[in-house]
């Protein structure tokens, strides 16, 4: 879930248009997340 001071500075029309997975997952989480998705791209590149 999107931490209430994440969303303070954003308009109710767009939050409402998110992916899912946004407003499911924490900041932390989709940082993590896509950090794991660079890395197995930078691997595959490199294969």
């Amino acid at each position: 879930m999107i931490p209430q001071t994440a969303l303070k500075s954003v308009p109710a029309t767009a939050v409402a248009n998110l992916p899912d997975i946004y407003r499911r997952l924490s900041i932390a989480e989709l940082s993590e997340a896509l950090r794991k998705m660079h890395l197995i791209r930078r691997f595959e590149e490199g294969a």
